[in-house]
Order: C-alpha cells, then structure tokens, then sequence
C-alpha cells in the first residue's frame, strides 16, 4: 500500500461504543463482515496488541493495529464514534476518531512502520482532524483523506513533536506482553449483525 493513496477501505460514522474495548470489538465486525475473516479473531488479534500499550496518540486520536495471517494485504478501517471514549491516551483525551490498521503476519514490518507513521502526521494536522469532525457521510471522509492538501506527510506547522510521531516506530518494534485472554465478542453485544460468512483459516496466536 502506497502511503500517498492511503484511503480507508471502510467508513463508519457516529457509531455509538462504550469503551475502548467495544470499540475495537465493533470494528473487528465491520472489518471481517468486508473481508471474509474471522471476527473473533481480528477482535483478539487487536485487543492483545491493545493491552500491551495503548495505540491513542493523543487528540482524539487513536490506530488500533494487528498483524493477521489469512489477508494478502492491508485491510484498513475508519470508525468515529458518536461520543469521545476512554482510550488510554497519553494526553489523557478521549478518542473519537478510531483508524483501525490489519496487516499481514507475514509482511513487511518496515512498509508497516511506514504506513503508520505517515497517518500519525497525517492525523496531527488540526484541519484535516477538524474536517474529518465535520464530515456528515462516507463519502466526505473519503475527499478528506484523498485531498492533495494532506499528501504531505512532512508539511510544517504540525502540532505534534517528531517524537509523537516515532511513537508508530515503537509500536512496530515493541514485543507483545501475553496477557489473559479477553472476553469473546459474543458477551460485548455488538451493535452490528454477523452475516454468514465463508470464514478463512484462524488467525495467529
């Protein structure tokens, strides 16, 4: 995936979460309901990389990510929520605009880390987050994040620090901690309908 045609795949507005959690739960439904996967597993696959530190970046912004066997290329996928949630944001900001990012468990890490770290710059300019805010359907987020005016990933005047924006470095880099296994999705009550789907084989552990 070429950064500078970055768009997300699939677009969900106004979507009413309670927490962090049932965020990426939801998001694990739209996602696989696309792409023919497993939900329970993309929702694992994220959860875990979750718990191990949070994917906020501060100013309503958080990018959930995962690596999944069983897709051939990045599968992308842009939630906002009705109501800013609890994300464990380093700013301490609740998370509104949620861009979720699965990619192949064998791929290349470095076009990962590149990936993520020129949507970081991307999201940490004020207007191209004020007008994904204001956007009223799919199809005005897709001209916000396809606009000319945001291809460049260096432009000045950014608010977030180069720090900030190494921080998708180390999300790549960290190693997961294993922790206890969450809850299925089956007991978050997802707000979306599981159509039946020709499931692919298990993702990772």
């Amino acid at each position: 995936m070429n950064p500078e045609c970055f768009r997300p795949q699939e677009i969900a507005l106004d979507v009413d979460v309670e927490d962090s959690r049932h965020a990426l739960a939801t998001a694990a439904i739209y996602v696989s309901d696309a792409n023919a996967l497993d939900a329970e597993c993309v929702f694992r696959a994220l959860w875990r990389r979750e718990q191990a530190s949070s994917t906020a970046l501060g100013d309503g912004i958080a990018i959930p990510h995962a690596r999944i066997s069983g897709i051939a290329a990045p599968l992308t996928f842009y939630l906002r929520t009705r109501d800013a949630i609890a994300f464990d944001a380093p700013d301490h900001k609740p998370v509104s605009h949620i861009l979720v990012i699965l990619v192949p468990a064998d791929g290349d890490p470095e076009a990962h880390l590149q990936l993520l770290a020129w949507i970081a710059a991307k999201f940490s300019e004020p207007a191209f987050r004020a007008s994904l805010a204001a956007a009223k359907n799919a199809a005005e987020v897709d001209r916000v994040f396809g606009a000319r005016r945001w291809h460049a990933a260096q432009s000045p005047g950014r608010e977030w620090s180069p720090a900030q924006t190494r921080q998708c470095g180390r999300w790549c880099r960290r190693r997961q901690r294993r922790r206890r296994p969450p809850t299925s999705l089956q007991s978050l009550a997802p707000v979306t309908k599981m159509r039946s789907l020709a499931r692919l084989p298990q993702c990772g552990r």
